[in-house]
């Protein structure tokens, strides 16, 4: 039986989050349905990578069907992850398959773990 993939929102719209994209594109667990602003809303009339671009409010009906991540290397990163937990997201721990995570670590929700990575035993790794 084939296993779905999941549906997965990237916060975000610049550099950071058209990288993650590429990521999650080789990663066979999720399927990536869009990007999420909060900052321009503007920026939801065009698309990104081929994907929508949905605004923050508009996100709280796929709360029960996707998962996010937050790809924002800024300051306001946290505020925007806030707003995402507020309209009830979700966030997955996304990480890439060329990946070697210790068994003996723990990765937080919200992580990306990119490929070639390199995670050592007893590591912990938060939230984001």
């Amino acid at each position: 039986m084939k296993q779905s993939r999941k549906p997965l929102l990237i916060l975000g719209t610049r550099t950071l989050a058209v990288e993650f994209a590429d990521v999650i594109s080789e990663i066979q667990e999720f399927q990536l349905s869009g990007f999420v602003e909060n900052m321009d809303k503007a920026r939801c009339s065009e698309k990104l990578e081929n994907m929508p671009v949905y605004w923050i409010d508009d996100i709280k009906d796929m709360a029960d069907t996707h998962l996010a991540v937050c790809g924002l290397a800024t300051t306001k990163r946290s505020f925007f992850v806030e707003q995402a937990e507020n309209l009830y997201m979700r966030f997955a721990k996304v990480v890439h398959p060329s990946a070697r995570i210790s068994s003996k670590s723990t990765i937080g929700d919200g992580t990306i773990v990119n490929p070639g990575v390199i995670v050592a035993s007893h590591t912990e790794i938060g939230k984001h």
